[in-house]
C-alpha cells in the first residue's frame, strides 16, 4: 500500500524524482464487489501516496494512464511514450524553476 516510498530515501538524495503510476481519477462505479473492492483499494493506496508526492522535488505523473488497466500489457508501449514525454516536461518544468 506505499506505492510512491519517497519517505523511505527522502534524506539520503539531493533531488528527489517520483514516479507516480497510480494517478486517481474519478470513475464512475460498477455494481459489483470487485469494482467496490478495487477502488477501496485504490482509495488506501492514494491515501499513503499524498503525503509522499510532496515530498519529491520532481514528480511523473500522468492521468493519461489512469485509463489503462492494470494488467494490460497490450498497452505497454503507449504507456511508456506517455511516461517518457511526462518525465520530458517534469525535468524541463523543474530545470526552469530552479536555475
Amino acid at each position: 500500500l506505499k506505492n510512491l516510498p519517497a519517505s523511505i530515501i527522502r534524506n539520503k538524495c539531493d533531488t528527489l524524482i517520483g514516479v507516480n503510476v497510480s494517478p486517481m481519477v474519478n470513475e464512475k462505479l460498477k455494481p459489483s464487489i470487485i469494482e467496490i473492492a478495487l477502488r477501496s483499494y485504490k482509495l488506501m493506496s492514494k491515501t499513503n501516496t499524498i503525503a509522499d508526492i510532496n515530498m519529491c522535488d520532481i514528480l511523473i505523473e500522468s492521468q493519461d494512464i489512469a485509463s489503462h488497466h492494470v494488467f494490460n500489457i497490450k498497452s505497454m508501449w503507449e504507456i511508456a511514450e506517455i511516461g517518457y514525454k511526462e518525465a520530458l516536461k517534469a525535468i524541463e518544468n523543474y530545470k526552469s524553476t530552479n536555475i
